[in-house]
């Protein structure tokens, strides 16, 4: 369930109720029903059942059992092992050593330690300590140590 007071009420943030952030209800963000965002149960979001999304079962998501998602053994999703993906041990995905993916250590990619990614400690990431990232608050949004 998603607060429209957790976080940002809008804005390009995540946790927030509505905008082009991750965890939002509805819109581009994540963790939210329908919509291109992550996390949504149809469409191009995350956590669907298929679609574009991150964490689908099938598609071109990030978290998918097949294709091109994450949570796979390769692609262009996140949460996988190499490829394009966020959370890949190497390439342009997140939870990587580098590049653009979200959950890298640096680059553009979310939950960096540098770069343009969200959860980084400095940029225009989210759960950052200053940036457009999501999980902040607004702005330079407050820091979300994992």
């Amino acid at each position: 369930p998603c607060c429209s007071t957790l976080e940002n009420d809008q804005g390009q943030s995540s946790v927030y109720g509505k905008g082009q952030g991750s965890e939002c209800e509805k819109g581009q963000g994540s963790v939210w029903d329908e919509g291109p965002g992550s996390e949504c149960d149809q469409s191009q979001g995350s956590v669907c059942g298929q679609g574009q999304g991150s964490e689908c079962d099938q598609g071109q998501g990030s978290e998918c059992e097949q294709g091109q998602g994450s949570e796979c053994g390769q692609g262009q999703g996140s949460e996988c092992d190499q490829g394009q993906g966020s959370e890949c041990e190497q390439g342009q995905g997140s939870v990587c050593g580098q590049g653009q993916g979200s959950e890298c250590e640096q680059g553009q990619g979310s939950e960096c330690e540098q770069g343009q990614g969200s959860e980084c400690d400095q940029d225009l990431g989210s759960v950052c300590d200053q940036g457009q990232g999501s999980e902040e608050e607004h702005g330079g949004g407050r820091p979300l140590c994992l």
